[in-house]
């Protein structure tokens, strides 16, 4: 059996939430009684709670283009809600490798 290695030698752990439309009022943990969200009230619990957040748009695909490949929205000329597949051949015909390629490459495992 192989020894892990030193912590110094490792990269750090990256955990990456995304979750799409949520406002701060949203969550249970900040005193939302309709709707539980248990896994990020356990997170909060343990004491990561979120308390700003930044989208570099105001909806979904071009937020989410953005922190994929590290460049804003209007440089990618995505500033509207497009599909999924449509989103990532537009990505590829930019070249858009993104840091979660880069990521990979450098030896951190992507889980969903």
């Amino acid at each position: 059996m192989a020894e892990a290695a030193p912590a110094a030698s490792r990269p750090p752990n990256i955990v990456f939430i995304i979750a799409d439309d949520l406002g701060i009022h949203d969550l249970s943990c900040y005193g939302r009684k309709d709707q539980p969200t248990p896994n990020l009230d356990k997170l909060a619990k343990q004491g990561a709670r979120f308390t700003s957040a930044y989208a570099a748009q105001s909806v979904c695909s071009p937020t989410r283009a953005a922190l994929l490949t590290g460049k804003t929205p209007a440089r990618l000329h995505l500033t509207t809600v497009e599909g999924g597949s449509k989103r990532r051949r537009r990505a590829a015909e930019n070249g858009d490798a993104g840091w979660v390629n880069n990521s990979v490459r450098s030896g951190y495992c992507a889980a969903n």
